[in-house]
């Protein structure tokens, strides 16, 4: 704190930056002047609230010096100011409250994106937060933006919803527009248990998890057998059916951050592919896909073109429709191939934690615990499930 400036219009202007933090206050007055390192000058009420001299600290901002108020104007704020501070007011306090008070729904969206969605956020995976952003931009800012946080209804919410003509899409915006607003509570831009997306019907979704029967698995093993789609197409669909992996796993996904895993992740010894990148990373960490004996030896088999297994993004979802038709298959994805390990593994007995931990599910952080812990009970599980599949498919 150094007070050896004149107080002054001319004394403050003259002020030149020094490439450090400096801080005066007017000894008639008790304001602070605070200038940055590059010589910007502010001046500020500093008070204490709540306590008297234990109270927390504030800094209220009266103006910048040359751009948003005087000397003689700044003055003039800071003895109103300091008055309601010495009555026990809090100006800062009063100010964000007003701030608040004034903010958008866009405003919330900003800060969602900036904040919680940010690249240096860990709060959700850079998949899951593509989606919320798609659902702010597409949804809730064309609808909702322009009105006041705390102004948002239940009532409004309900027909916002219901405006949305796909059941699927009605429930994404659902869960991205109660997450948001859960943030605007925990940030106080709305009071606590007021999230006007809480308790709006979820629409009933007309999707079903497909599955592949025994019959499908055996056509589809004959067809790949001699069919002559790429091989890196063919064991995409392979490994995805006899390990229960998703897609982006296996293939890779660049437009949401993840690499195809790579030959030095592969294990062939312990029976594993590590997955150091996947969709769920940052709720369970790397993750150890389990593979039957039979795809272990597959994939030591397969040809290493470069550093990826199977090389990349395109392998498996341009050929897939093709590789349906041609095996008599119809209304099943790719992705329902890992509902198809899931599903056999419920037939063989496998109970739910078993099955969550082989494919992955971060529904609660017991999947990583219960993955290390028992990892000869799941190489086991991944062996009888895998090895059956396998089975079916005739390789």
């Amino acid at each position: 704190m150094d007070e050896k400036i004149t107080w002054t219009e001319a004394g403050i202007a003259a002020l030149k930056p020094t490439g450090k933090r400096m801080e005066f206050k007017d000894p008639d007055t008790g304001m602070t002047l605070l200038m940055t390192p590059r010589g910007a000058k502010t001046f500020y009420l500093v008070y204490r609230f709540g306590g008297g001299r234990t109270g927390t600290r504030r800094w209220y901002k009266l103006g910048r010096f040359g751009r948003e108020c005087g000397l003689a104007e700044a003055k003039k704020r800071f003895k109103k100011h300091a008055a309601e501070a010495s009555d026990g007011k809090d100006p800062q306090g009063d100010r964000k409250a007003r701030r608040n008070d004034r903010a958008t729904v866009n405003d919330l969206c900003d800060r969602f994106e900036r904040e919680y969605l940010g690249k240096t956020s860990q709060s959700v995976a850079e998949s899951t937060a593509i989606g919320y952003r798609q659902h702010l931009k597409a949804h809730i800012r064309p609808e909702l933006g322009a009105k006041l946080i705390k102004a948002v209804t239940t009532g409004e919410v309900s027909t916002f919803l219901a405006a949305i003509p796909t059941k699927g899409q009605r429930n994404k915006v659902r869960a991205t527009g109660s997450r948001l607003f859960s943030r605007a509570e925990l940030w106080g831009l709305r009071d606590k248990g007021s999230n006007p997306f809480t308790g709006q019907d979820k629409a009933e979704s007309t999707h079903r998890a497909v599955r592949l029967d025994d019959d499908q698995i055996r056509a589809l093993g004959a067809f790949l057998k001699a069919c002559d789609e790429p091989r890196e197409a063919v064991a995409c669909v392979v490994v995805l059916l006899c390990a229960g992996m998703r897609v982006s796993e296996l293939t890779g996904e660049p437009r949401k951050g993840i690499p195809a895993p790579e030959w030095a992740e592969f294990k062939p010894k312990d029976g594993v592919l590590w997955l150091n990148h996947h969709k769920t990373v940052k709720k369970i960490g790397p993750k150890p896909v389990y593979l039957c004996p039979q795809l272990v030896d597959y994939i030591k088999a397969l040809p290493r073109d470069g550093a990826a297994i199977l090389g990349g993004w395109h392998n498996g979802s341009k050929a897939w429709p093709r590789i349906a038709k041609g095996a008599g298959i119809h209304g099943v994805t790719l992705h329902d191939l890992r509902h198809t390990f899931t599903s056999i593994g419920d037939d063989l007995g496998f109970s739910e934690a078993t099955r969550g931990a082989l494919v992955g599910h971060a529904a609660s952080s017991q999947t990583g615990r219960y993955t290390h812990k028992l990892s000869k009970d799941l190489k086991e599980a991944a062996a009888q499930i895998g090895g059956h599949i396998w089975a079916l498919l005739g390789f």
